[in-house]
């Protein structure tokens, strides 16, 4: 009978245990404490059609910024729902601003879109030191699939890495795969895909998906321990092979126990 329990119990273990090697992230990140990696480029977020950007404009002559203040889609004031305030990039990749005139901004970084303005408002002799701030107000991305929380999740730094998304998410459960991240990506007309195996450090680092851009979407896979909700066919299939497959492995520890 104590064969017979310890049999049982073995058999449960063995069809319950995940290897390690299949949950821990970034494996081989240890190298990186005694050999840093130097970071091949520091992402900074270009602009693309459908993008809103915030305009502010301020300067040390209240009388000299007033009339920029006074423009509601400057996004100093009016209501204060970003999803309403600042302006949409066009399909031609231009924006048009009040009191300033019409931009070129696709593919261009929110500080050079900064100098643009500024350049823009001396040459207007509106002001002669003016303070221009510019940034993204729908930089975000969906996080969808086998995480704790999905949904959207936007970047208050302009820039958002894979991981970062992922522990917004609040991460992977158990029932997830971390050697199959999917990324899809569209830019410039073209839609591309990426994998991501968070389990080795090189493959979450180097790739071109580790630093996401605006309107990614992530997909968390699950795992086999998780069947399609809504088919009780598939379920209880799996439920019999689960069975099935303790059984077995009962049989087969008894047999060798009572040798």
């Amino acid at each position: 009978m104590k064969n017979l329990a310890a049999a049982l119990l073995a058999a449960i273990m063995l069809t319950s245990c995940v290897p390690t090697r299949k949950i821990i992230y970034l494996q081989g990140a240890e190298d990186l404490v005694n050999q840093p990696q130097r970071i091949a480029e520091n992402y900074v977020p270009r602009i693309k059609p459908a993008d809103r950007l915030l305009i502010n404009v301020t300067g040390y002559n209240d009388e000299q910024v007033k009339h920029y203040q006074n423009t509601a889609q400057l996004g100093t004031s009016g209501t204060s729902s970003t999803e309403s305030q600042g302006f949409v990039v066009n399909d031609d990749g231009t924006i048009n601003v009040p009191l300033i005139g019409t931009l070129q901004v696709v593919g261009k970084t929110t500080a050079e879109v900064e100098k643009m303005i500024t350049a823009r408002i001396i040459e207007l002799g509106d002001m002669e030191e003016p303070t221009v701030n510019v940034r993204l107000s729908n930089f975000r991305v969906s996080v969808m699939g086998e995480v704790k929380k999905p949904g959207v999740v936007e970047a208050d730094g302009q820039r958002l890495t894979l991981l970062e998304a992922l522990s917004r998410a609040g991460d992977l459960p158990a029932t997830a795969r971390r050697d199959s991240i999917l990324v899809v990506r569209e830019n410039g007309g073209i839609r591309s895909a990426y994998y991501v195996d968070l389990t080795q450090s090189d493959d979450v680092f180097k790739s071109p998906a580790y630093y996401l851009q605006q309107n990614d979407v992530v997909y968390v896979k699950p795992n086999n321990s998780v069947r399609v909700q809504g088919s009780s066919t598939l379920s209880t299939i799996g439920a019999i092979s689960s069975v099935i497959g303790v059984i077995s492995g009962v049989i087969a520890l008894i047999v060798v126990f009572t040798k």
